[in-house]
């Protein structure tokens, strides 16, 4: 997919027909940053993956380890475009048609969990995305990319680049206005809940108060009345967070399809979306840094029951 990561990976202009003197340049013009982050970023997903390989027991679990698995893809699409020149062409081609996939996933599942997202705040006792639904949604958004990846690269490869970056330009702008869209509404929605609730334990409390009720019984009603909001606002923080990240990782290189001059620097940020995803968990996440000291903790009993 053009627009994605094809000729833009390295170059303004190539594309996967161009002869083997056109690969070879390729390889030596691009940014060894692209490398270095690469490098940086794999260990990173593939700690997550095996954090989670084992324990998709919700939802977002399910999702944290989907993302993974995409970053993991483009940090090693990254690395063996970085040795483009000493590398067979088919697998140049190879290598640029799985980062395709793995950023298209990415955006397809983000756009995904905005939704997914949205009608759990707004309708939360009528809808529930179990583990298991959420396995069954990335299996159908996983056919849908590999669908939409080969349509795109046969459209390339036929010499329908226009149409190719047309068609891709459209997916990404409906999905970052799919995801801009739900997350407004979603913030709306936070706000109002908390406007409501406060109003509720006003009252509460001042009808607790008017009864002789011990301060411990206020404090109670008023500490869970904050702990349902802080739940609901954390369950979208993280995704928001990564999502916000995606975009401005890849906006410089989606604004240069577009024709705006954007400098290559620029448009090689993309990559701290993959490097950076780990990070936010570690930081956003309270749920996966308890998961990180479960799976330390499985670790290192196993390695000390191996060694007595």
């Amino acid at each position: 997919m053009d627009t994605l990561n094809s000729s833009n990976w390295t170059s303004d202009s190539v594309s996967l027909n161009d002869s083997a003197q056109n690969t070879t340049d390729w390889g030596m013009q691009y940014n060894t940053i692209t490398l270095v982050l690469g490098v940086i970023g794999l260990p990173g997903n593939l700690f997550v993956i095996a954090v989670y390989i084992g324990n998709m027991t919700t939802s977002t679990k399910v999702y944290m380890f989907a993302l993974a698995m995409a970053d993991t893809m483009v940090c090693l699409c990254a690395i063996i475009l970085m040795n483009a020149v000493t590398i067979a062409y088919w697998t140049l081609n190879v290598a640029l048609f799985s980062a395709d996939l793995a950023i298209l996933f990415s955006l397809y599942l983000l756009a995904f969990v905005s939704i997914e997202r949205l009608v759990a705040i707004y309708w939360p006792h009528k809808f529930n995305m179990s583990a298991v639904r959420a396995k069954t949604a990335l299996c159908v958004i996983a056919v849908a990319t590999f669908v939409c990846g080969v349509a795109f690269a046969v459209a390339r490869l036929r010499r329908y680049e226009v149409i190719s970056e047309i068609l891709a330009l459209l997916v990404i702008g409906i999905c970052v206005i799919t995801m801009t869209v739900c997350y407004a509404a979603i913030a709306v929605k936070l706000l109002t809940n908390a406007r409501v609730a406060r109003q509720k334990v006003g009252v509460i409390v001042w009808t607790l108060s008017t009864t002789d009720n011990s301060p411990a019984v206020l404090n109670s009603v008023v500490h869970k009345a904050e702990t349902k909001q802080a739940k609901a606002f954390k369950g979208v923080l993280l995704v928001f967070i990564i999502t916000v990240v995606f975009i401005a990782s890849w906006l410089p290189h989606w604004m240069a399809d577009i024709g705006v001059s954007v400098s290559i620097t620029l448009k090689r940020i993309f990559m701290l979306n993959s490097v950076l995803n780990p990070f936010i968990y570690s930081v956003a996440s309270a749920m996966f840094r308890d998961d990180v000291r479960q799976f330390c903790s499985r670790i290192l009993s196993r390695l000390t029951a191996c060694y007595r």
